[in-house]
C-alpha cells in the first residue's frame, strides 16, 4: 500500500473515532440534563403537594378557629410589613421553636417578641413552659387583645420590642430565653438595632436567642446578630418554608 492510500485511511479512522466519542459524549450529556429536568420537575411537584395540603390545613383551622384566622388577615391588610407572613405560623414550625428550650432552667422567665395569634404561644405552653413564666411582647392593640383572650394565664404586654427594657421594667431580671418572630429583616435598620441591643443587654450568660426567618440563605444568619449561632433547622412545613437560628448569649 502506497504511503498516501495509509495517510488516508488513518485519516478515515480518526474521523469515525471522533464522531463516535462525540456522539456518545452528546448523549450523555442530554441524558444528565434529562435527569435534572426529571429532579428538579419531581421536587417541583412535591413542592406543590405540600403547599395544597398545606392550604387545605390552613383552611380547616380556620374553620376550627376563625376568629384567629379572621383576625391575622385583618392585621395583614392593615399592616403587612409588621407582620412579615402571609399566613400563622404551622404547628411544626411552632413546635421545632419550642424544643429549643427543653434544656433552660425551670426558672425565669421566656419572652416572645411578635408573638402575633399565639400559635408558638401554644406550642411554648404545650412543650411544659409554666404560664406564669411567659411574657408576650405585642404591638398590635388587636392582637395583644387576642391573645389575653386566649391565654388569659399569661402576661401579655402591648408595646414595641425596640423599648424592650422599659416594657419589662426592672421587676424582670431573671430571662433564660427570648422567641422572636419579629420580621427583622423587612424592619428598619434602626429599629433593628435597638431590638437586638435589648436582647443582647437582657439575656444573661447561656441565655438563648430563637429567631424564625423566612429568609434560608445561609449568608444571612448571623449578618445582624451579635450573637453566635449555635444550631440552624429549615422547616419546609410551613407557608412560606422557614428557618428557626437559635443564638446563645455567650458559649
Amino acid at each position: 500500500m502506497r504511503l498516501e492510500q495509509q495517510i488516508a485511511k488513518s485519516w478515515r479512522d480518526v474521523r469515525r473515532f471522533t464522531q463516535r466519542n462525540s456522539t456518545a459524549s452528546s448523549n450523555q450529556r442530554s441524558s444528565e440534563c434529562n435527569n435534572l429536568i426529571t429532579d428538579k420537575t419531581k421536587r417541583l411537584k412535591r413542592q406543590s403537594r405540600y403547599a395544597v395540603r398545606r392550604l387545605r390545613r390552613i383552611g380547616r383551622a380556620a374553620l376550627r378557629q376563625p376568629k384567629t384566622h379572621l383576625t391575622f388577615a385583618g392585621e395583614i391588610i392593615r399592616n403587612p410589613a409588621a407582620m412579615g407572613a402571609i399566613c400563622p405560623s404551622s404547628r411544626t414550625l411552632a413546635r421545632v421553636i419550642a424544643e429549643q428550650l427543653h434544656n433552660i432552667p425551670t426558672t425565669g422567665w421566656v419572652i416572645e417578641l411578635g408573638a402575633g395569634t399565639g400559635n408558638i404561644t401554644a406550642a411554648l405552653l404545650h412543650q411544659g413552659l409554666a404560664p406564669h413564666r411567659l411574657i408576650a411582647i405585642e404591638r398590635s392593640p388587636t392582637l395583644a387583645a387576642h391573645l389575653r383572650k386566649r391565654f388569659p394565664n399569661i402576661q401579655v404586654i402591648e408595646g414595641d420590642a425596640s423599648q424592650l427594657s422599659s416594657l419589662l421594667g426592672e421587676q424582670v431580671t431573671d430571662i433564660q430565653a427570648i422567641v422572636s418572630g419579629l420580621p427583622l429583616r423587612s424592619l428598619p435598620p434602626t429599629i433593628v438595632k435597638a431590638i437586638l441591643g435589648a436582647i443582647q443587654h437582657h439575656l444573661p450568660q447561656t441565655g438563648l436567642f430563637i429567631q424564625f426567618t423566612y429568609d434560608l440563605r445561609l449568608a444571612s444568619k448571623t449578618a445582624d446578630i451579635p450573637m453566635p449561632c449555635i444550631t440552624s433547622r429549615l422547616i419546609w412545613r410551613n407557608l412560606p418554608p422557614a428557618r428557626v437560628d437559635v443564638y446563645r448569649r455567650h458559649c
